[in-house]
C-alpha cells in the first residue's frame, strides 16, 4: 500500500478513478465541481491544477473518499465487489486491525518529504496555497477539513490526530474548531487553563489513510498505531523541531504553530447549509 498522498493519486488515475480539472477559480467554482461531482455513487476523486490565480502545481485534490472503490483503495480492502461483499471484507479486517496496534507504533526518522521545503517566521504566507473558498455562504477560506490536526496531551504524552475544521483567516493566522470533549480540544484546554499556548500541526496533504484514521472515534493516542496497522507497516514521523509534535514524514504540507490562550476570532460558518 503507498504511504503518500501522489502514489495514492497514480494508483486512482490508472484505474480511471481520478479526474483532473485545470483552470478552476478556488472562489466557488472549485468547491461547486467537488459538490456536482460527488453525487454520483462510483464519483472519481478530483485533482485541481492551474488554478486561477497560482502557479501551475500548487494543486488541490478533493473527493479523495467520496465513493466505496475509493475508500476500499485507501484501506487495502477489495475493490470490484458489491457493497455487501466490502462491508464483509472491512468487518472481517476491523479485529485484525484492531488486535496488531502494539506492532505499529510510529517511527521516528530525521527526514522526509515533509522537510523537502520549510518556511518560517516572515516567510510564511498561509495564501501562497490555492486554500478554496468552498460554498457560497461560508465565511471564508478553508485549508481543513481534509487535515490531520496533530496534537498532544501535556500530561500523559498521547498523541492525537484529529479531523478538525481550519479556516484561513490571514496569510499568518489560522482558526481551529475543535468540538468540545474531542481529544484535541482536550488538549488544548489543558493547556490554557495553566495559562500555555497550545502546540499544534496541521497536516492538509496527506494519504487519505491520514485522513481517515483523524476522523474516525478512537482510543485516544492511537491514530499512528491504526494507520500502520492497516498499511503493515509503521508509519515514519519527524519531530517537529519547533513544537516537537510528531508529524507525517510523507506529508505534503504541514503546518505549525501555537494556538494561544484567550485569543479567539468568529469563525465559519462552513458548509453547503451554511446559509439556514
Amino acid at each position: 500500500m503507498s504511504n503518500d498522498l501522489r502514489t495514492w493519486l497514480e494508483k486512482a488515475d490508472a484505474r480511471g478513478w481520478l479526474k483532473k480539472v485545470d483552470g478552476a477559480d478556488w472562489d466557488l467554482e472549485l468547491g461547486g465541481i467537488a459538490e456536482l461531482i460527488r453525487l454520483g455513487d462510483d464519483s472519481p476523486a478530483l485533482l485541481f491544477d492551474h488554478i486561477k490565480g497560482y502557479p501551475p502545481g500548487f494543486r488541490v485534490a478533493a473527493n479523495t473518499s467520496r465513493s466505496p472503490r475509493l475508500v476500499s483503495l485507501t484501506l487495502g480492502l477489495p475493490e470490484e465487489v458489491t457493497h455487501k461483499e466490502r462491508l464483509e471484507a472491512l468487518r472481517q479486517k476491523l479485529p485484525q486491525w484492531e488486535a496488531s496496534l502494539s506492532k505499529f507504533a510510529p517511527v521516528v526518522v530525521k527526514d522526509g518529504p515533509v522537510l523537502g521545503n520549510v518556511l518560517s517566521g516572515p516567510e510564511v504566507d498561509l495564501l501562497h496555497f490555492p486554500v478554496p473558498r468552498w460554498h457560497e455562504h461560508d465565511g471564508g477560506r478553508f485549508i481543513g477539513t481534509g487535515d490531520a490536526v496533530i496534537t498532544k496531551d501535556p500530561d500523559t504524552g498521547a498523541v492525537n490526530l484529529g479531523c478538525y475544521r481550519v479556516q484561513v483567516h490571514d496569510g499568518r493566522t489560522a482558526g481551529l474548531n475543535m468540538t468540545p470533549g474531542k481529544h484535541g480540544r482536550l488538549h488544548r484546554d489543558k493547556y490554557h487553563n495553566r495559562g500555555k499556548p497550545c502546540p499544534v500541526a496541521v497536516s492538509v496533504g496527506h494519504h487519505p489513510l491520514v485522513f481517515r484514521a483523524a476522523g474516525s472515534t478512537l482510543p485516544e493516542g492511537v491514530e499512528y498505531r491504526y494507520i500502520g496497522a492497516i498499511r503493515g507497516e509503521p508509519v515514519e514521523v519527524v519531530e517537529e523541531e519547533l513544537t516537537g509534535l510528531p508529524i507525517p514524514a510523507d506529508s505534503e504540507i504541514v503546518l505549525v504553530g501555537w494556538c494561544p490562550p484567550g485569543k479567539t476570532r468568529r469563525e465559519g460558518p462552513f458548509g453547503e447549509f451554511a446559509g439556514y
